[in-house]
């Protein structure tokens, strides 16, 4: 019975790990009908339907918890900036900066940009018990050419990728646009977005339904593939 648990946890997880490394290589796009429930639009960003967002929840060691069952100290957006702000410090890389916070009620979520160029850097998720900060999976981890890669978590660390890797993005920032706006009038999951940023190998949008944020989605640089952040919970609060 023991042999039977153990081996079926090993088939479980190697089919996340699957999963993830066809996302990684581009089998497998985010934004297909699979994933989509019109009936379910309103929910569709805070609520994890599909075993990749099971196991983005799970991914990391500092991974966020469910916000049902967390029960501590509450995240605040001031506490967000001085956790990134630690983050930042102890980076020692004095050319970054947050450009926004988001409070959801399972993390909180952070976009850190170069404050010399205002191109996006990195996207971080903020655990509520410890307040540490970790790089965000997703898009993050697998389309960030500079300072994310799956093979290297230290976000910090880049190999020397070029500066000028945005304007050599085969997707323009208009294109990106256009795909986000397609893509919302075929899934209407939220009736705007904000002024995406720009990352080293992709764009990240903010979602509104009303005026308020119901979520994030990225467009890959080169592939125009859409990834929503799936892991985030309710909206609180921004700044």
């Amino acid at each position: 019975m023991r042999n039977r648990y153990i081996l079926g946890i090993i088939a479980i997880s190697l089919t996340i790990l699957s999963a993830f490394i066809m996302v990684s290589i581009g089998m497998i796009d985010l934004s297909t009908e699979d994933f989509i429930d019109k009936k379910q639009s309103n929910h569709l960003l805070v609520q994890p339907y599909n075993i990749l967002s099971m196991a983005s929840n799970c991914g990391h060691v500092n991974c966020s918890i469910d916000s049902d069952s967390y029960k501590g100290p509450e995240l605040t957006i001031n506490s967000i900036k001085n956790s990134v702000n630690n983050y930042i410090s102890e980076s020692q890389n004095t050319n970054l900066s947050i450009e926004k916070i988001i409070l959801f009620d399972n993390h909180g979520y952070a976009q850190i940009i170069e404050s010399d160029t205002g191109i996006g850097a990195m996207e971080v998720l903020i655990d509520p018990p410890t307040k540490r900060v970790y790089p965000e999976h997703g898009p993050n981890i697998t389309w960030n050419l500079k300072y994310g890669s799956s093979k290297n978590l230290n976000m910090f660390n880049y190999d020397g990728v070029s500066d000028n890797l945005p304007s050599s993005m085969t997707i323009s920032k208009s294109h990106a646009v256009e795909i986000i706006k397609d893509y919302l009038e075929k899934y209407p999951i939220a009736e705007s977005y904000n002024d995406p940023t720009t990352f080293y190998g992709y764009y990240s949008f903010i979602l509104y339904e009303k005026g308020q944020v119901t979520g994030v989605i990225s467009v890959n640089g080169f592939s125009g593939n859409t990834m929503l952040h799936l892991w985030h919970g309710q909206y609180i609060d921004e700044s």
